[in-house]
Formats: C-alpha cells, sequence, structure tokens
C-alpha cells in the first residue's frame, strides 16, 4: 500500500512538472542569474577592499617624494670657517686692505682698479687692522666656486673699540687650483659698479643675501654695528666723519708741509702724518711736554667772524695736538670762527658742530693761494671762487651744465683712452674726486673721468 503512494506521488510530481515546466525553467534560471549575480557583486566589493587596502602604500610614496623633494629646495645652511684655505685667503685679504698693499693684493684678488686702489689708500691710512674674521660660506654656482660672507672688527687709529662689519665676497678657483677673489662682485664695486657686473651673478647675489640666515647674519651685524658706534664717540666720529670728509677730499693722510720729514710707519699698518706745523720749533731752553701728557683745554673766548686757512692744517676735535682729527682744512678755505682761547686755539664751525684749528693758521684776511692750488673763476660761472673756498675736489652727487667742450677717459691719466667728449651744454654728475686731480662722473649713461681743475673753473 506504502508503495502504491509512493508511485502515486512521483506520478503527481512528473505530471505537475510536465503541466508546468516552462514557469520551472524560468524559475531556475532566475535562481542563477541571482547567484551569478551575487558573486560578482562580492568579487568587486573584494578588489575595492584591496584597493582601498594597498592605497595606504600607494600615498606613502608620494610622500616621501615630497619630502626628498622639500629637501632639495631647502637653501644650503652656512659652513662656518669650514675651509681653511678660505680663511686664509681673507685673512691675507684684510690684513692687505688695511696695510694700503695692493701690490699684494693683485696676487689673489681681480681685477683691483685705480679707483679702488685710491680708496685702499685712503682707508689704510685710518684702519690699523681687522679681528676676529670668520667665514661664512656656501656653494657658488659652479664647482669650486663660492659664496662668501665675511664678518670682521675694523680697528681703527686712535680709537679705542672696533667696529664690527659683514661684507660679501665671491671666490673663484684658478687654474691651478688656488682660490682667488673675484673683486667683481667684492663690496666695493657692488657698490660703485665701476666693472659691469653679469646678470646672471646679479641674480645669485641677490637670491643669496634674501636667505633667512644669511639675512639674519646682517641683521645681527648691523645691530651689534650701531651699539658700537652708539657707545663709543671717538669711533662713531672717525666712521661718520673724518673718513668721510677724507674720501671727498680725495686725500685719507693729512696735508704734508714743505720739508717734513718722512715718517716710517710702523710693521703691517700706515698713520696719517702730523702736520708738522702744528708743533713750531720751541725756542732753545725751553721745556718739552712729557710725551702723551694730557693737556687740558683752555678757556674760550666768545667771537663770531670769517677766518681763512693760512696753510694746510690739522681740524681737531677738542683744542689741543693729542685730540682726534676730525679733517683738515686747506688754504684759502673759509670758516666761521666762534671762539677763541688764550693757547692760540680758535673754535669753527664745522660738519655742523664745533672743531677746532690753531689760531696761528688762521686769518681774517684771504690769503694769495699759490696758482694751481685753487681754480681760477670763468668768466661764464656765476659762482665766485671764494664759494669754493679753496678746496681741491668737486661735492659728490653735484650736477653741472658744461660751459666748455671737456674730454672724458677711462682713467686718470691724460694718455688714456677717452670715453667721449662732452659738448658745451652737456650735463655731467659727479661721482667723486680724488687727490690725483681727477673726478669721476656719469655723462650720457657712461662713467669716466675729467680733470677736477677744469670742473672747478666751470
Amino acid at each position: 500500500m506504502e508503495n502504491q503512494n509512493q508511485d502515486f506521488d512521483r506520478k503527481k510530481i512528473v505530471d505537475f512538472c510536465g503541466k508546468n515546466i516552462r514557469y520551472i525553467a524560468a524559475g531556475v534560471i532566475l535562481i542563477i542569474l541571482v547567484i551569478v549575480l551575487a558573486i560578482t557583486v562580492a568579487g568587486a566589493n573584494k578588489d575595492k577592499e584591496g584597493q582601498k587596502e594597498g592605497s595606504g602604500t600607494e600615498e606613502q610614496i608620494p610622500q616621501e617624494d615630497d619630502k626628498d623633494q622639500e629637501a632639495e629646495n631647502k637653501p644650503e645652511e652656512f659652513a662656518v670657517d669650514a675651509i681653511p684655505e678660505i680663511n686664509t685667503l681673507m685673512q691675507n685679504y684684510y690684513t692687505s686692505y688695511a696695510s694700503g698693499d695692493t701690490a699684494a693684493l693683485e696676487a689673489f684678488v681681480t681685477p683691483l682698479t685705480d679707483l679702488e686702489k685710491n680708496y685702499i689708500g685712503i682707508m689704510s691710512q685710518y684702519a690699523t687692522g681687522y679681528e676676529n674674521i670668520h667665514c661664512y660660506t656656501k656653494k657658488g654656482l659652479a664647482e669650486g666656486e663660492y659664496a662668501v660672507s665675511v664678518t670682521s672688527d675694523m680697528r681703527f687709529e686712535g680709537v679705542e673699540n672696533t667696529a664690527p662689519g659683514l661684507s660679501f665676497f665671491y671666490i673663484r678657483t684658478n687654474e691651478s687650483g688656488a682660490y682667488y677673489i673675484d673683486n667683481v662682485y667684492s663690496p666695493f664695486n657692488l657698490e660703485k659698479r665701476e666693472v659691469t657686473l653679469d646678470s646672471q651673478m646679479e641674480t645669485f647675489i641677490t637670491e643669496f643675501e634674501a636667505q633667512e640666515d644669511v639675512a639674519k647674519l646682517a641683521s645681527d651685524t648691523q645691530v651689534k654695528y650701531e651699539a658700537a658706534l652708539t657707545a663709543d664717540e671717538a669711533l662713531n666720529t672717525m666712521i661718520t666723519q673724518t673718513i668721510p670728509q677724507a674720501l671727498r677730499d680725495g686725500s685719507g693722510s693729512q696735508p704734508e708741509e714743505p720739508k717734513e720729514p718722512t715718517e716710517n710707519p710702523e710693521e703691517g699698518s700706515q698713520k696719517p702724518k702730523e702736520d708738522q706745523s702744528e708743533e713750531p720749533q720751541e725756542p732753545e731752553g725751553g721745556e718739552q711736554p712729557e710725551e702723551n701728557q694730557p693737556q687740558e683745554p683752555a678757556a674760550e673766548q666768545n667771537t663770531s667772524e670769517t677766518v681763512y686757512a693760512t696753510s694746510n692744517i690739522n681740524i681737531r676735535k677738542e683744542a689741543r695736538e693729542d685730540s682726534d682729527k676730525v679733517g683738515s682744512a686747506l688754504i684759502g678755505q673759509s670758516f666761521t670762527r666762534t671762539g677763541t682761547t688764550e693757547d692760540g686755539w680758535s673754535a669753527i664751525e664745522f660738519n655742523g658742530g664745533k672743531a677746532y684749528i690753531k689760531s696761528e693758521y688762521l686769518s681774517t684776511e684771504k690769503p694769495e693761494v699759490p696758482e694751481g692750488e685753487e681754480p681760477q673763476q670763468s668768466e661764464d660761472n656765476n659762482e665766485s671762487s671764494e664759494n669754493n673756498g679753496g678746496v681741491n675736489y668737486v661735492p659728490e652727487g653735484k650736477t653741472l651744465t658744461l660751459n666748455n667742450a671737456m674730454n672724458i677717459r677711462k682713467s686718470m691719466n691724460e694718455e688714456a683712452e677717452k670715453v667721449g667728449t662732452a659738448a658745451p651744454g652737456d650735463t655731467i654728475t659727479v661721482v667723486l674726486s680724488y687727490k690725483e686731480g681727477w673726478t669721476k662722473v656719469e655723462w650720457n649713461g657712461t662713467t669716466g673721468y675729467i680733470r677736477t681743475d677744469l670742473l672747478l673753473n666751470n
């Protein structure tokens, strides 16, 4: 009985399947599609998870590259006194500069122009040396080249304290492998632009000075410099008055008197020559003051009058011969005298303040100036020669309109090649006058030299 029921059930199932085969097949296909879709989705999600997990490693690689790139772009830091040969080079440079030894400088400094030689000659008569020299180096534009910031303390004759300073130099290597200073990019020419700068180098120097550590070194040095000048009046006077005056009149030494004996400078420095006229001979039997004995200033009697220098003579800070020199007076130069002392000194107005000259070298009448030492007045000149005061220089920055044609030469020599000839009516601007009797000028976008006496006569 049980078997019959089983057969009956199978028959019913077969009949049912036969009658509904289309629906059953469609259901099976649907189930298969669902399974395939589920597998596909699961695989896709797995791939996404794998990519997400792997992306952490892929993102780290660019970060490491960024760090490497950042390190490459970071400016090089200073190497302080790291190259002994460069330290020795700069020591030799400053020693030669302070002593005025331009021949020694030319062995490792190039180019060294006549203009800078004149400047060195003036400075060497006031600077006695450089101390605490330190070299802050960075790589230059090419192999074997260096950009160097040099700090130093400059010492002056008769001044107790030093002046901190910072200067830029560009060091190259010559064919024999020795370092030398490319003087086109040293402080003097960077200021005067006597020799044309290469544009690539000029950009390099600008970018170098803008770097954070370079700018900080410059700022720190400037703070020390200003503090030194504030703390030491003699140092301030030397830097702000005495040396600028010497550079203006083109003579770093004090004016020499006839028959003055030759002075032997101390080794390693050149000192300004003392004006022997300030120390007249004592009568026979007269007592000589003890050396270095301080002289007390005498009381002044007030006055107000115009006086003239009867000789080339020193101007002193105080009314005594051992006082600091603040300038020099040229024969025929006029001053306003504001007082006199019993011991033979005159107080004068000088550079906005008071200074002193020995009264015996001043007169209320203008002296006769030897021919060639005072310019003659030009017929077309509206300014009198008295206004020149007997000076032998043209003020820096002064603009002149020429009354006559004048040759402009490449150097301070009448045999030198001409830059050109300035015509009457042309304007020139004075850069600086020199003791050699020449004045550097700017004319039609170029620079050159004209005889100073011609400009004074203009």
